[in-house]
């Protein structure tokens, strides 16, 4: 099994870190998926975290990721930056014998 590529971008200020996101690529570049995005609440006022997902959008599209996937969550920033909230869904199997049974 590959492990998928990770990747953290930190934006600075004054030297500081102001905030950063934590993600990894599919295996053909073509998505980069975002678990961890975070800002600094000293410079909450200047949304680090939203500066930074522009910036990373750009270097992403320079590279010819086609899509930044902000994973799941209701978070406000994600419907900001237009998000559309839609169902997940999880199905359990049990196996039986020789057969597979949906939970």
């Amino acid at each position: 099994r590959t492990e998928p590529e990770r990747t953290i971008f930190v934006l600075t200020l004054d030297g500081e870190a102001a905030g950063y996101i934590g993600g990894f690529y599919s295996k053909d570049h073509s998505v980069f998926y975002v678990p961890r995005l975070a800002g600094s609440m000293e410079y909450l006022r200047l949304s680090p975290g939203i500066l930074l997902v522009n910036e990373v959008s750009k270097l992403l599209i320079s590279e010819g990721t086609r899509c930044l996937d902000l994973t799941r969550g209701e978070e406000a920033y994600k419907f900001m930056m237009g998000a559309e909230k839609y169902e997940l869904f999880r199905f359990d199997f049990a196996y039986e014998a020789d057969k597979i049974v949906s939970k």
